[in-house]
């Protein structure tokens, strides 16, 4: 989003401005994925060229999107199908987002392997992904993850970029360290014992034994009944976390073990969470319920961020209620100041709860 001296500049500051054993954190957009966002980006300037009012340029970027939404399919065409999701991404913008997005005069997508270079020259190194998943290999199909295992274990900075071209990744959140730290890549399921393991999840029975599906629709099947055991906690608790050590409780060091590799597993998918804290969050509504003072005053938006920094889509009726959970009112007085009946906006507060944007 900024031009090329800027960005090397960026990363100049990273690399002096972090601890010796710091991690950077940097967004971008990435290719291949990037090109089909390109192509709505070139068509939208184009169209808005002669406009120089952003409110202006911005209401004829939303009339030509609505256009190319009404564009009929052709037998056999893949144009259509291929951008109509880019498209729909736009429309859904903000008027910020879009300005700042599709309509900026600098939005420059980047190959992996070239990010991961120009890190390079900087004194950077790739470390991983902030969601840990985007570099899961899990779910794909076993040939396929057995080549691209194969190839991380000789070079890994390649190994992702083959993952972005399976994916058509067009956006990445990359963590980096200084280039001359060691770094230890080994995966121990030791490791997994002081965490605490969260999830929005939703269980149903199918073949394979049963299903868990996280709220970002990642899925886990599994037919071991530890496993079954332990992700019905986790859901029970949300937005609360379990400790690895209580799901574990009672195993004998085998079972343990194993239930440890599952839920690395459930975390590689992105089923699960991983915490090594518990966040101020209530999971049952007290007698006064109170929201963030952000997430109130973004309600009315539809959509806000709970206190464990996800975000969580509201609809009208939500976002009326949340408006007025800042911890003076009980459930009754809410309902009496919305003129609605007390037992759907107690639901209501109920389902705030468990979207995790109740403070503790």
């Amino acid at each position: 989003m900024v031009p090329e001296p800027v960005r090397a500049a960026l990363l100049e500051m990273l690399r002096e401005r972090m601890a010796p054993h710091g991690i950077g954190f940097i967004s971008y957009n990435a290719l291949p994925g990037g090109h089909f966002r390109g192509a709505i980006r070139s068509m939208l300037l184009r169209h808005t060229a002669a406009i120089s009012n952003p409110a202006e340029k911005i209401r004829q970027a939303r009339a030509f999107l609505a256009m190319l939404q009404l564009a009929p399919d052709a037998a056999g065409e893949g144009y259509r199908s291929l951008l109509q999701s880019e498209i729909g991404i736009a429309v859904g913008s903000s008027d910020f987002l879009l300005f700042h997005d599709d309509l900026a005069e600098v939005n420059q997508a980047y190959y992996f392997t070239e990010f991961a270079a120009e890190a390079g020259r900087h004194g950077l190194r790739f470390l991983a992904e902030a969601n840990f998943a985007d570099m899961s290999l899990d779910a794909l199909p076993a040939p396929l993850a057995a080549t691209l295992g194969s190839l991380a274990e000789r070079d890994l900075i390649l190994k992702e970029q083959y993952l972005d071209y399976i994916r058509c990744r067009g956006f990445r959140q990359t963590l980096l360290c200084h280039d001359g730290v060691a770094i230890d890549r080994t995966i121990s399921l030791e490791r997994m014992r002081p965490f605490r393991v969260a999830g929005l999840l939703e269980r149903r029975e199918v073949a394979a034994g049963s299903e868990f599906r996280s709220s970002a629709g990642s899925v886990l099947a599994t037919s071991d009944a530890a496993t079954v055991t332990a992700l019905e906690r986790v859901a029970a608790a949300h937005p609360a976390s379990v400790p690895f050590g209580d799901l574990a409780a009672g195993l004998d060091e085998a079972a343990a073990e194993a239930l440890a590799e599952a839920m690395y597993r459930a975390f590689a998918a992105g089923v699960v969470q991983l915490r090594l804290f518990e966040p101020a969050v209530s999971a049952v509504p007290g007698e006064r319920p109170r929201a963030s003072a952000w997430a109130r005053a973004r309600a009315p938006r539809g959509r806000v961020v709970n206190l464990l920094h996800e975000g969580v889509a509201v609809d009208d009726d939500a976002a009326a209620v949340l408006a007025l959970l800042d911890g003076t009112r009980t459930g009754d007085e809410v309902a009496k100041a919305l003129g609605r009946d007390a037992a759907a906006v107690h639901a209501e507060i109920a389902g705030l709860a468990r979207h995790g944007l109740l403070l503790a």
